[in-house]
């Protein structure tokens, strides 16, 4: 089956870059510095008016001044970047209208993030990113060729400041709207006269949250009166009125060492961990999910609600359950890796680099229903295992053609589930009257959860070539072979265990039939129909029905997918700072199964490679 295609035609792009360092004949737009800089986009040092590519730049030292914290910041300065939240603190980025939503840990973004050519595999990795950087560069899309998958929309390379010959230290304190208090420290300088290296912290605390709920803030136009419950313990206070308080932490320890005249090695150790409160949502409907009851299986909390009008301009007014839940992140990453480089002859350099990473999300507690009453929140417990390595060479041919040759191999490790806490959804009723509580009768606990193991294997090559003064041909390929493993479903739930996120309380029992008994029963029903006998699920183990048999049971499914990307492109140096060129390319989103609360495995299908395909015609 071909892949489903998509045709992106890029009339005009006019790329600007910003400075590294104010020097003669700078300009000065919008407080932000603007020249020529050295950039390293296609793995290799050059200026920014020198390549054909979209490509914008800005600054350690503009960031900073923009508050840019986190890699979701860039949208406020970056044209044609937007970021939403995946409702399960998974972050969507989309560059050039090209993205993709899907909001658990193992979905693959279109948008690639790398630190110094390191790759950050899963979006929610990026957090921590925007630490003590010499520069971001911003690559528009797709860029399949020397960065590989996932990037039909484009690659964010972030260069950090590297280790200094002297020593050196400095920092930087500030306070800002909802008591946000951000501290940043470095500290570098040389350990030996052939090994430097770098230390970087920052820390961002906010007192107060953004959020504010619209049944329990005095300010909301939905006010009633309510103040919240009053819990004892630790989290007494929590929910009453704010949500959204920021606790982060970040850190980066970076090493060089010439080894030799002829090669020199990097070495870094990243890390992030992330307390901060959730945001909730914004509520401006109500609809009954019951096939059978309709309207009438709306618990009377949430039928009642008084909903946002969806014109609403106030992005703080939101909620969530009025119920002495502690909602709040606890969420860690940390990678690792080493570049080596070698001048192999004067023509010919070889480089080096492996990394690994890990991310890890254990019991994150989130609201999703955005009413004030438990209906479907959810903890998170995921972790993320990968590692990455790539060899290339390059060099130059001929005076005119310069050429690189590389390899590529990554694994992605994820395992992912979900504990969801849904007394008053409306698809679980009717409610358990007679006990006066208001709690599902079927089930007021589910899970939903999945293993993926990918592993990718590339080969690429570019090539430019000075074809005639002023005029240089370039271009490239990139083929990928790539193998996706699943394993997932459904879940029943037995909370015996903690809900996650330091809450005071164990989980609540599980209360109503449950829904192993009732899919069980299901099964009864079906799988004779279809010719099969009957199964059954466990309390606390996988209710998916398989599709074919009708047993309940855990899904398993492969996807195996290869393609070639590419580009190539025609520039012309019209004038000594002005760069004019026309390109063609292709890119390739992977494929990836969804991690949602399944009833059915046909609904574990998985969504195959999308291609992309661009016409560009700009100038730097």
């Amino acid at each position: 089956m071909n892949p489903p295609v998509k045709f992106n035609l890029i009339l005009l792009s006019v790329v600007c870059a910003t400075a590294l360092n104010a020097q003669e004949n700078t300009q000065t737009r919008r407080g932000l510095s603007i020249e020529e800089v050295l950039v390293t986009a296609q793995k290799r040092e050059e200026g920014a008016n020198d390549i054909p590519l979209a490509i914008v730049t800005y600054t350690g030292e503009d960031l900073v001044a923009l508050g840019v914290t986190d890699t979701r910041d860039l949208g406020k300065l970056l044209p044609g970047f937007s970021y939403a939240d995946g409702g399960f603190n998974t972050p969507i980025y989309t560059l050039r209208g090209v993205g993709f939503n899907k909001n658990s840990q193992t979905a693959s973004a279109t948008v690639g993030v790398y630190i110094d050519e390191f790759n950050l595999p899963f979006p929610i990795m990026t957090k921590g990113s925007n630490l003590d950087l010499a520069r971001v560069e911003v690559l528009k899309g797709p860029q399949g060729t020397l960065y590989g998958r996932n990037t039909t929309g484009g690659a964010i390379n972030y260069i950090a400041n590297k280790p200094s010959d002297d020593f050196s230290y400095g920092g930087s304190a500030g306070f800002s709207s909802y008591e946000t208090s951000e501290a940043n420290g470095f500290i570098s300088g040389p350990l030996s006269e052939t090994v430097s290296a770098r230390l970087a912290l920052r820390a961002i605390n906010s007192s107060e949250g953004w959020q504010r709920s619209r049944t329990r803030h005095p300010s909301s136009d939905a006010y009633n009166g309510n103040t919240g419950r009053n819990i004892g313990g630790e989290y007494q206070q929590f929910g009453y009125e704010t949500l959204g308080k920021v606790d982060k932490q970040s850190a980066r320890f970076s090493m060089t060492w010439l080894a030799a005249d002829n090669v020199d090695v990097s070495y870094h150790l990243d890390g992030w961990r992330d307390r901060s409160e959730p945001q909730a949502l914004q509520v401006i409907a109500i609809e009954s999910q019951n096939a059978i009851l309709g309207a009438a299986g709306l618990h009377p909390e949430v039928a009642d609600y008084p909903v946002n009008d969806k014109n609403t301009q106030d992005n703080r007014a939101a909620d969530w359950p009025n119920a002495g839940m502690e909602f709040r992140l606890n969420d860690s990453f940390y990678s690792t890796g080493v570049r080596v480089g070698w001048s192999l002859s004067e023509d010919l350099d070889a480089v080096f680099l492996g990394s690994i990473g890990r991310f890890e999300s254990d019991g994150s507690f989130i609201p999703q229903s955005g009413v004030d009453t438990v209906n479907t929140e959810r903890n998170v417990f995921a972790t993320t295992d990968y590692f990455n390595v790539e060899w290339r060479l390059s060099g130059n041919a001929h005076p005119d053609v310069f050429w690189q040759l590389g390899v590529n191999y990554s694994e992605d490790d994820v395992a992912e589930f979900q504990r969801l806490h849904h007394e008053t959804v409306s698809i679980i009723f009717p409610v358990d009257a007679p006990n006066g509580d208001g709690v599902a009768g079927l089930d007021n606990r589910s899970g939903f959860g999945g293993n993926q193991l990918a592993e990718v294997a590339a080969v690429f090559f570019y090539t430019e070539w000075a074809v005639a003064d002023d005029w240089t041909l370039s271009g490239g390929a990139r083929y990928t072979d790539e193998s996706r493993k699943f394993n997932g479903c459904g879940q029943d739930v037995n909370v015996g265990d903690e809900p996650g996120a330091d809450q005071d309380s164990p989980g609540a029992q599980d209360e109503g039939v449950g829904l192993a008994g009732a899919f069980s029963g299901i099964s009864v029903l079906q799988s004779p129909l279809a010719g099969f006998t009957p199964g059954t699920a466990e309390r606390g183990g996988c209710f998916t029905l398989d599709n074919e048999t009708r047993r309940p049971g855990r899904y398993f499914g492969e996807l195996q997918e290869d393609n070639v990307a590419g580009r190539v492109a025609l520039d012309w140096r019209f004038a000594e700072d002005m760069l004019a060129f026309a390109a063609l390319s292709r890119g390739f989103k992977s494929g990836s199964f969804p991690v949602i609360n399944i009833s059915d495995s046909a609904q574990f299908e998985p969504v195959t490679q999308e291609q992309l395909d661009a016409v560009e015609i700009g100038s730097n």
